[in-house]
């Protein structure tokens, strides 16, 4: 299959391979249901579309404002979205999730609420003459990017950018409430700038009188973007340093259909959905005068062809993986061979138009057998295209095992010479049907020379090769590198692979690392992010790139590599292979397994410094900006910590005392897996099927049976979700998204706004502290004291902002009475109740109730409430309100509601 993913084609074709594939789990499929209610009234809303990904979910909300998704693989994180004419999608995290994780046989219940829209208008003139096609800018004040990068100053974001119609007129149609700056920019005419406060649901109207100017600035707009599909760059070239710090931007022209998304942070970046012209325009501020001056330019984005990307790997796939039935690998992977050797050859596509593997691999298993994330990398909605010939340029594509699969392999003729070649050809066909021109890899035929005779060039390697356990055992050089005997005469002509199979011919620990995250692909696509971005992944994700990073001797945690790096990055490789953590050249007495940095505890402290589970074992999060500390945390840092072992990570997830194995003969957990915990064939952790790597803890702990000691990991899971409750009671019920996006669940993110922060961002240090433990996934066990501490503190400090989580709010006519009615989701310290009513919409409410309606509800569960109005009249509009007051006293509105009163009930 080409061309752009369906959302048909995808569901039916990932739920085709699950089923193709003989999991070792049987997963329980769960499913999500989402209800989405109006942001201030909790009323629900039919109608509204709402999207679930990866996956293509899509469905609209009923009566009840609610949508189920069913079938759902668990266990990995999905998003949600919801859409609704009328309704702002709002910046702040109004109709969309954070992360949503779907657990074995249960449905996860999701809130989302929307805020009615708001809208901005107005015209432009300048000496009451109409300005026509002017640039307006919105702009509205963030603080960030968020605690998870340090951030927490503010700054003015463009969000909108738009131009005036031949009468000056514009319009801002579906923003949300807030403050905002707007911004009239035009070539040489002096900036205008108006503030505004807008409300919910408000139609708010600013007109421009603009004061014309002389430029100092001349603008001209080039482009650096070549393909649609990628994130592409527009630069107006002029007096930069002169610029006001905003460069305004807007799109005049796109191709019919299209889509444009611009960077609002960094204006001069957009992404678009389909090849043709983009014209945009340009305005600079001279900051001294401030006159505007404008440039206009067309970008042609083209449809990239799909380059090809072949390599030989250890076959026969990459791994392999175990559904294929294979445990090692029977090839060293290498392009020099022998006569009668396997070669295996694997197919990659690298296409600008579709760089992410949800765009490419619609059709892919999400996990592998061990609930990895193998499967992602099979780019499904290629096609590839193999020929093989000789060096004299012969013919040989029937050697070849497939010519339209991803993978394929050939053997070598057993009469083939030293010095002969073969050359294999790959065309990959992507996006909307094209290919490159194909890609050539040349396998060249070789005999073995030895050890020895590699010792003569190599002394220095030599040297430390010798003390391995490898050469104890009479593994030489061309064991791993191939032949040697066409490198003496060419230096290129000698093998050298990262894929980690090459060790997994003889170590039955590669079937191990199999199951462990490492084994996991990269986390991105190879054209998703920019090479300025992948120079700092290179060092963690690449194996180049560890290897460099560790031999630089500068600090890990501060090195980085240069631009090229990013730019050089192979297009198709392993993730955290064999010899990232291993030097197979250099072995000795006191590191009897080469690893490369000296020790397992400095080893896993490289790339996992920073990361939430070295966060909460050191006890140091607020340091490596992952957690807030409200107090001195020491006590809980260094031997503090009952769990600081001499080796860190390995003392207990490299534990070999579990010798059970699997169907395969796998170990179940500990070694090479660095599992704590095999879920058994239920897939579901915390039954009884499951088998703890538990011996390493009962040196401590004898006896002990399992993880949650002294009830430890229930305490903290009842705490966090309690803290769940309490984020969720703040903000309307849901949880605001992570940022920057894919990356967040690693790497932390930063945390768009809450509806109901605070000046001390209260809630955005809680909700940080409520990730870490929550991507920690050891609920306490890397760092008990500390985490309980964290959790204590951080609900202390969000229990004065949360009351209640409100679900509905309703009021229903009857013949002269009014029925109104409310239920909550959950309720913090709530004293309960109060109706309010007034006449019209903005008039004076009045209290109904003569004593307070008391509270029902808990913090785990809400409840539902009634009170009929019967001092109305028929025919006559009111308007009510629903006040919630906590036991200090602070009280929060909600509403208002609308309802008539008629003599035949439910007419309007």
């Amino acid at each position: 299959m080409t061309g752009k993913k369906r959302m048909l084609t995808l569901i039916g074709c990932s739920m085709f391979i699950f089923m193709l594939f003989p999991l070792a789990y049987a997963y329980t499929p769960g499913s999500v249901q989402v209800t989405v209610r109006d942001y201030d009234s909790g009323a629900a809303l039919s109608g509204v579309e709402v999207s679930m990904e990866p996956g293509g979910y899509v469905d609209i909300t009923g009566p009840s404002g609610v949508v189920t998704f069913t079938n759902i693989m668990p266990y990995r994180n999905y998003t949600v979205a919801a859409t609704l004419d009328g309704y702002a999608e709002d910046q702040y995290g109004s109709g969309r999730t954070g992360f949503v994780q779907v657990k074995t046989g249960e449905t996860t219940l999701v809130n989302i609420p929307l805020k009615k829209a708001s809208s901005i208008s107005g015209q432009v003139t300048t000496g009451g003459v109409p300005l026509a096609d002017i640039m307006v800018a919105l702009l509205r004040w963030q603080v960030g990017p968020g605690l998870g990068f340090g951030g927490g100053w503010p700054y003015l974001q463009a969000i909108a950018t738009t131009r005036t119609d031949l009468d000056g007129n514009y319009v801002f149609p579906s923003i949300a409430d807030g403050v905002y700056s707007i911004r009239a920019a035009a070539d040489s005419y002096y900036l205008a700038t108006e503030e505004i406060t807008l409300s919910r649901d408000e139609d708010a109207i600013q007109d421009f009188l603009l004061t014309p100017g002389t430029p100092a600035l001349t603008v001209t707009v080039t482009f650096d973007g070549l393909y649609y599909g990628q994130l592409n760059s527009i630069q107006g070239g002029g007096l930069i340093s002169e610029r006001d710090p905003y460069i305004y931007m807007a799109m005049l022209d796109v191709p019919p259909g299209a889509e444009v998304n611009i960077d609002e942070q960094v204006a001069h970046y957009y992404t678009a959905n389909a090849p043709g012209d983009y014209t945009a325009a340009m305005v600079y501020t001279d900051k001294t005068s401030g006159v505007c001056s404008e440039g206009i330019g067309t970008d042609t984005l083209l449809n990239h062809p799909t380059e090809a990307h072949p390599s030989v790997i250890p076959g026969p796939s990459e791994l392999p993986l175990l559904y294929d039935g294979v445990t090692y690998a029977t090839s060293r992977g290498t392009t020099v061979v022998t006569p009668g050797e396997t070669v295996y050859l694997r197919g990659w596509g690298r296409d600008y138009n579709v760089p992410s593997p949800e765009e490419f691999n619609s059709a892919a298993p999400m996990f592998d057998i061990y609930g990895n994330k193998n499967g992602d990398w099979n780019q499904s909605d290629f096609s590839f295209a193999w020929s093989l010939r000789d060096g004299l340029g012969a013919d040989q594509t029937a050697l070849l095992s497939s010519t339209t699969t991803r993978n394929v392999s050939f053997t070598v003729p057993a009469g083939a010479s030293a010095g002969d070649t073969y050359i294999a050809s790959l065309e990959v066909t992507g996006d909307l049907g094209l290919a490159d021109t194909p890609t050539d890899i040349t396998i060249a035929v070789a005999s073995t020379i030895g050890t020895a005779m590699c010792a003569m060039c190599h002394s220095d390697v030599n040297a430390t090769y010798v003390n391995t356990r490898h050469n104890s055992f009479g593994i030489g050089c061309e064991y791993c590198h191939g032949p040697g005997s066409q490198h003496m005469s060419d230096t290129t002509k000698i093998g050298k692979t990262h894929w980690p199979g090459n060790c997994g011919q003889c170590h039955g620990q590669f079937a191990e690392w199999q199951k462990s995250r490492h084994s996991d692909p990269l986390a991105f696509g190879h054209a998703e992010p920019s090479d300025g971005q992948r120079r700092t992944c290179y060092k963690c994700h690449y194996t180049d790139g560890f290897i460099g990073a560790v031999e630089s001797g500068e600090a890990f945690s501060t090195f980085k590599h240069p631009l090229e790096a990013g730019e050089n990055a192979p297009r198709d490789t392993p993730n955290i292979s064999c010899d990232v953590c291993h030097d197979p050249h250099d072995q000795s007495v006191s590191n009897p397994v080469g690893i490369r940095t000296g020790s397992p505890e400095s080893l896993c402290d490289t790339c996992h410094e920073k990361k939430w589970q070295n966060a909460t074992y050191t006890g140091t999060g607020d340091t490596l900006k992952a957690a807030i500390h409200w107090d001195d945390y020491s006590q809980y840092q260094g031997a503090g910590n009952p769990h600081q072992m001499p080796d860190a990570c390995v003392s207990c997830h490299m534990a070999t005392d579990i010798t059970d194995t699997d169907a395969y003969g796998v170990r179940k957990v500990g070694g090479h897996s660095l599992r704590m915990r095999d879920v058994g064939a239920d897939g579901d952790p915390g039954t009884a099927d499951d088998l703890l790597n538990i011996t390493v803890c009962q040196g401590c702990h004898p006896g002990l049976t399992t993880f949650d000691r002294n009830s430890t990991m229930t305490r903290i899971k009842n705490k966090l979700n309690l803290l769940d409750i309490r984020l969720k009671s703040a903000n309307k019920g849901y949880l605001p998204p992570f940022l920057p996006g894919k990356c967040a669940t690693c790497h932390k993110g930063g945390t768009l706004a809450f509806s109901n922060e605070t000046a001390e961002r209260t809630l955005e240090k809680a909700y940080l502290n409520y990730k870490l433990i929550l991507h920690d996934r050891s609920f306490g066990i890397h760092n008990p004291g500390y985490i309980e501490r964290l959790l204590d503190d951080t609900i202390a400090a969000v229990e004065p902002y949360t009351l209640i989580t409100l679900s509905s709010f309703t009021a229903t006519p009857y013949n002269q009475a009014i029925r109104i009615t409310w239920s909550t989701e959950a309720e913090m310290d709530n004293a309960g109740f109060n109706i309010y009513r007034a006449e019209t919409e903005g008039g004076e409410y009045l209290k109904i109730n003569a004593d307070l309606i008391p509270s029902e509800g808990s913090p785990a569960q809400g409840a539902s409430y009634e009170l009929i109005d019967e001092d109305v009249e028929n025919r006559q509009k009111y308007y009510y309100k629903l006040e919630d007051i906590d036991f200090d006293g602070v009280a929060t509105m909600h509403g208002p509601v609308q309802a008539t009163p008629r003599l035949v009930y439910g007419s309007t």
